[in-house]
């Protein structure tokens, strides 16, 4: 006679109880609304727990403004939240908010997130062969540190880019393909 298998069950990253307090923080230019358990936000970065648990206006109110950072990024952060993974997606689309997702895991002191986060990043553009547009490397650019792990690695990935697309011009000397209008180029050679 067989026995039956015991079920099985996944890991769950929730805690027992996360209570029924909620949070709401409105997220980029447009204020995407994003409702979330306080216990759980509060207890993934100082950066949420000295606000919503201190004697700030977020902390009164339960709600939090953050016009700076990318809503799709901060709905990968709340995934992660909830389901401590990070979700999958289109390449294209996908790695803007990766890239976004860094420097918001950065901003609020959250190491572990920004590494798992650059270890996907790398993961998709090798798997799907994917470069970073001039627009988005300048935008990386303004927005992180000198000594930025995403810094380097998006500067890196524009420089084999430019490498992998050079060609040989009519005299055999070297030419590399740049964006139509230069932009890189131009760039490269401000910094």
């Amino acid at each position: 006679m067989a026995s039956e298998a015991p079920p099985v069950t996944t890991p769950v990253a929730l805690e027992p109880n996360l209570g029924n307090k909620m949070v709401t923080i409105y997220v980029g230019p447009k204020r995407k609304e994003f409702t979330i358990h306080k216990e759980l936000i509060c207890g993934s970065a100082d950066y949420f727990e000295k606000a919503f648990n201190g004697k700030f206006k977020e902390g009164r109110e339960g709600i939090m403004y953050l016009p700076e950072d990318n809503p799709g990024a901060f709905s990968f952060f709340v995934d992660w939240l909830y389901r401590s993974s990070l979700p999958a997606g289109h390449p294209q689309s996908y790695l803007v908010n990766l890239y976004h997702l860094w420097i918001f895991a950065t901003k609020i002191f959250l190491t572990k997130l920004a590494d798992d986060v650059m270890d996907r990043i790398q993961d998709t553009c090798k798997k799907y062969n994917q470069f970073i547009s001039d627009e988005l490397l300048k935008e990386i650019w303004g927005l992180t540190e000198t000594d930025s792990m995403l810094r380097t690695w998006a500067f890196d990935l524009k420089m084999y880019q430019m490498f992998e697309n050079k060609k040989r011009s009519e005299d055999g000397g070297d030419t590399f393909y740049f964006s139509e209008d230069n932009r890189c180029k131009d760039f490269s050679l401000r910094l």
